[in-house]
């Protein structure tokens, strides 16, 4: 029987996963933040944490098919984007905006089986 590591187990890649996009999604808000305000401070931190979400996604990209690992994380990264947008930013998405989020929703939920 093949033993799998604790490192290894699909508990820590979820983990892993979530922590990637998670990083992303930082990092887009920060660049946000720079580039409506000119936060040097939002910027630095954005470079600094950048590396690290690539890292991360490498790992990913180790342990799934590129495609499933690059859809979770576009997706992950696109509906939180979208809601910090709403909540952070005062935007306001269109009625197509909200199908394509229900759609991409769908989507994710499509890739877990």
């Amino acid at each position: 029987m093949p033993h799998i590591s604790m490192l290894d187990s699909p508990i820590i890649r979820f983990v892993v996963l979530m922590a990637c996009a998670s990083m992303f999604v930082i990092c887009d808000t920060l660049a946000a933040h720079w580039g409506k305000n000119g936060s040097l401070v939002s910027l630095a931190l954005a470079v600094i944490l950048a590396p690290l979400s690539y890292i991360l996604f490498g790992y990913l990209n180790q342990k799934y098919p590129l495609a499933v690992a690059s859809a979770w994380i576009t997706l992950i990264l696109c509906l939180s984007t979208v809601l910090i947008g709403i909540f952070f930013f005062n935007d306001q998405p269109s009625t197509r905006q909200w199908i394509g989020l229900v759609l991409a929703i769908i989507a994710m939920s499509l890739l877990v089986t």
